[in-house]
């Protein structure tokens, strides 16, 4: 039986920190690929996600540490409409049911 709530420490860890006014760090890059895709995955079983088997980059050294730290709205914004996006609007959900139909049609790779 499937359960209707995620199996995640993302979910968890996001609350926490969203409750406490916490703040996260995201690299440029990415650092890590995600090979846990496909139907034996936990809470990624789309294969075709665009975050499945991503690339993986170095990060530059030395690092360069900012003297202090304050949040970056610009930032937020556009991780939370690429990464957390779970509920866009109608265009959207259009658009990204159009896509995936041509992209399994093979008119567009």
């Amino acid at each position: 039986m499937k359960k209707n709530y995620r199996e995640s420490w993302a979910f968890q860890w996001t609350f926490a920190s969203f409750i406490q006014n916490g703040m996260n760090i995201l690299a440029n890059v990415n650092l890590a690929s995600n090979i846990g895709h496909g139907v034996g995955g936990t809470n990624t079983e789309d294969v075709n996600s665009p975050y499945s088997n991503l690339a993986v980059e170095a990060i530059t050294f030395p690092m360069k540490h900012p003297a202090f730290a304050i949040r970056d709205v610009q930032a937020d914004n556009f991780t939370e409409n690429t990464l957390y996006d779970y509920d866009p609007p109608l265009l959207r959900k259009v658009q990204k049911k159009v896509n995936k139909l041509l992209k399994k049609s093979g008119k567009v790779t």
